[in-house]
């Protein structure tokens, strides 16, 4: 059987959360843009269908983006 959830953490509708979402910065950590650019491609949505992954289709410039962005990730 499966039980309902409980949601009486939440915060009732209409009120406005107390933090409005802003968290001071952690010491120490510094997030930079990313110098990768991926462009909208019907390729990315292709592969899905065909349950591949981009690296695994046929489109060269698809394949480098994601090539690239996971290049820098791990840099």
């Amino acid at each position: 059987m499966v039980q309902p959830h409980d949601h009486s953490h939440r915060q009732p509708e209409g009120r406005p959360r107390q933090d409005h979402g802003r968290r001071e910065p952690r010491r120490g950590v510094r997030i930079r843009p990313l110098d990768t650019v991926i462009h909208e491609r019907k390729a990315y949505r292709d592969v899905v269908g065909e349950g591949l992954g981009v690296v695994e289709w046929s489109n060269p410039k698809a394949k480098t983006e994601i090539q690239n962005l996971a290049k820098e990730l791990v840099a």
